[in-house]
Parts: structure tokens; sequence; C-alpha cells
């Protein structure tokens, strides 16, 4: 979530739609949090007793 909380500001500061810059940064937050997870994980920085059942949780 920490691109964005960054992004949606910048965008919207741009004149983007509040609800577009928010449609547009947070596929691009899942995007690079995507592309961390290989190295997060090769790094043994996943609690994966932690992730799993916060990740398969219901609704």
């Amino acid at each position: 979530m920490a691109a964005a909380f960054l992004l949606i500001p910048v965008y919207h500061a741009l004149g983007i739609g509040l609800r577009t810059a928010m449609a547009v940064a947070l596929p691009l937050n899942s995007i690079a949090m995507i592309r961390a997870e290989p190295h997060l994980r090769r790094g043994k920085l996943v609690m994966f007793d932690v992730a799993l059942p916060i990740v398969s949780a219901p609704g």
C-alpha cells in the first residue's frame, strides 16, 4: 500500500479524479508487491505463518 499512499495524492494533484487515481495506483501497487515477493522470500523476510492465514481468510 505504500506506493498507493504516494501515488493517489500525486495523481489527484495533477488533476486526475480521485476515483481514477485510486483505480490506477492500487493495481500498480499490487504489481510492485508481486515483483518484490521473490526477493523478500529469498531474504527470508516473509513470515509465512502470519501471511498465509491473512491471504487465505475469507472475505
